[in-house]
């Protein structure tokens, strides 16, 4: 699950954003053949657009596929831009460069556009350059690997370095979102989203789909407008789009005239009364047809726009301008600071109850738990070699740090809770320890060859902030061995926290938790960057509400139905119902 949180601004927004592709948009369905007369009108019509941004002092945002900041490119033995993996899609069963000539500007000017991108830098009224991938693949097909995503990406990158460019925003080919993390590694800050399109996963949109679009479009009634919202997963910000200025042919010739400034104006007078942003976007063959006509429209909406904008009604922003000034994207977790308040008062029961041995772990819920975790905690430590370097993220006061020291392994803990160290201290005089944030480890890159975390997650409002940073300082190859709080368990104690966040009941709670399913854990491990993940539940039954009621009950069924309960563990379909999920994962080499 993606989480979003909304981002507040103190007027309305207007958002341009121009898909900049030329033949690499349509060449799959053969729009280079058909579409070539418009293509020939491509340069004009950037330069009449740029000049409309520079009449009304207008950032826009140009999403420019990578290969147009070439002015030509070679054929290697027949192939074009072998150095580059390309996918091989089911519904395009040619190779994906198939139909680049490999030549230059000069003779096949709709595949290069260096003259383009130069175009765009000279207006005097800055533009934002952002990346609409590198040759339009469609990063949301199951063949578009992670591999090959991260080598379009790349060339992307390096072309605009040697522009002194630096992409910040991007745009999806065919609007189909995918390898967020990709993104955010290579130091993009905002993508586009389409709402209309959100479950669309295909190369194309179902005809339908587009119907419902276009007569949605035909009416003159006011398009959405969004929240910016940040990504919690990524620090990336989400601007999704609200219309798109479409272009006089086919279907969308029957739009009346007038009908797409009406809509646009509705558009920006909703963004300024719910100071929300009103985001536009388009290619420009879009003006290829009826071009005059259109052109005066779009500069309606920009006289529009700027009139509200000179009221200080508006802002008129470019993705890159968004993501630089709406407030930081670095996301507070709000449930640490209570978190760490509880475990400092509670530190002398932790001491207890992860002093005593587990030999006899029938007594409670929770040390019948923490037997469960430390069997699977034994098995994943077997394989590491002594002395091997690993960090304890919410160490505590110290048990399965000692347990790590008594195995011979280099042992570093970290905690925010100073009562805990202090106790793990007292206890563990030789252990090395340091007072620091999960969410901000200090430590190298590539440091540790096994990082564990136990019952810490539960304690961040957003995993990533806790997951990332594990994965940061983990060696390539490394282990994470992760515990997390299941949302269902059978004490119900997850649904009971979560209404209590719902209806904002502080008291009914001693601080507020963070509970995961098996899905939602292993997405998040996955976003994280994490491979070979493996999500399994441990301990079932509701024993924490019958310690609560009558511990000798609880007890004795513990023992009773202990090997019960090692049955149910074998069956992951019932992970969802654990008292506990325990993660274990490995970063990439």
């Amino acid at each position: 699950m993606i989480v979003l949180k909304s981002m507040s601004h103190a007027r309305g927004i207007f958002t341009i954003s121009i898909d900049t592709e030329m033949a690499w948009g349509t060449f799959d369905c053969g729009g280079h053949i058909s579409f070539r007369k418009a293509y020939d009108q491509y340069r004009p019509i950037i330069q009449k657009l740029l000049g409309l941004f520079e009449k009304y002092e207008i950032q826009a945002t140009w999403a420019i596929v990578g290969h147009l900041f070439l002015d030509r490119c070679e054929k290697e033995n027949g192939i074009v831009h072998p150095n580059i993996l390309r996918p091989r899609y089911d519904w395009y069963p040619k190779d994906w460069f198939s139909e680049d000539p490999g030549t230059n500007i000069q003779k096949d000017s709709i595949w290069y556009g260096k003259d383009i991108v130069e175009m765009i830098l000279r207006c005097r009224t800055s533009q934002d350059i952002g990346s609409h991938s590198f040759s339009h693949i469609v990063y949301s097909d199951p063949k578009s690997s992670k591999e090959i995503v991260q080598l379009d990406l790349t060339q992307c990158l390096m072309l605009a370095t040697e522009k002194n460019i630096k992409l910040k925003s991007f745009v999806f080919p065919r609007n189909a979102i995918a390898h967020l993390d990709l993104l955010e590694r290579h130091g993009f800050r905002a993508y586009r989203s389409h709402p209309e399109l959100k479950n669309v996963r295909t190369h194309h949109v179902p005809l339908w789909r587009r119907g419902y679009i276009l007569l949605k479009d035909m009416i003159p009634l006011s398009p959405p407008v969004h929240e910016i919202v940040k990504d919690t997963h990524y620090s990336l910000l989400n601007i999704p789009a609200s219309m798109q200025f479409r272009y006089m042919y086919g279907l969308s010739q029957f739009i009346f005239p007038h009908v797409r400034y009406l809509k646009a104006k509705q558009g920006l007078k909703k963004a300024v009364s719910q100071k929300k942003n009103f985001h536009l976007w388009l290619h420009p063959i879009n003006f290829a047809w009826k071009s005059e006509m259109l052109f005066k429209e779009f500069e309606k909406i920009l006289q529009y726009a700027t009139c509200l904008r000179s009221q200080d009604q508006l802002d008129i922003l470019s993705m890159a301008e968004i993501s630089e000034k709406i407030p930081s994207l670095d996301t507070k977790d709000t449930f640490n600071p209570k978190s760490i308040e509880v475990h400092n008062e509670r530190t002398q029961c932790f001491k207890e109850e992860y002093t005593y041995e587990l030999d006899n772990y029938y007594e409670s819920a929770f040390k019948f738990g923490r037997k469960k975790i430390t069997e699977d905690f034994d098995r994943c430590t077997s394989p590491l070699r002594t002395g091997s370097l690993v960090l304890d993220v919410g160490c505590g006061t110290g048990f399965f740090l000692n347990r790590l020291q008594e195995k011979n392994f280099k042992v570093i803990g970290i905690d925010l809770a100073q009562e805990m160290l202090k106790t793990l201290k007292w206890n563990y005089p030789k252990s090395s320890i340091q007072k620091a944030d999960g969410a901000r480890l200090p430590f190298r890159e590539d440091t540790f060859d096994f990082v564990i975390s136990i019952e810490t997650l539960r304690y961040f409002e957003y995993s990533n902030l806790l997951l990332k940073e594990i994965y940061r300082v983990l060696k390539p190859g490394g282990i994470i061995f992760v515990t997390a709080a299941p949302l269902f368990s059978t004490h119900f104690y997850g649904l009971y926290n979560l209404f209590c966040q719902k209806i904002n009941w502080s008291n009914g709670v001693s601080c507020y938790q963070s509970f995961e399913t098996k899905a939602s854990f292993e997405r998040a491990l996955i976003h994280s960057g994490f491979l070979d993940v493996n999500i399994e539940g441990r301990f079932y039954g509701p024993y924490f509400l019958l310690d609560k009621i009558k511990p000798s009950i609880s007890s004795f069924l513990l023992q009773k139905l202990e090997t019960l309960d090692q049955r149910l563990c074998q069956f992951k379909s019932l992970s969802n119902f654990s008292n506990h999920l325990v993660g274990i994962a490995k970063k990439s080499l």
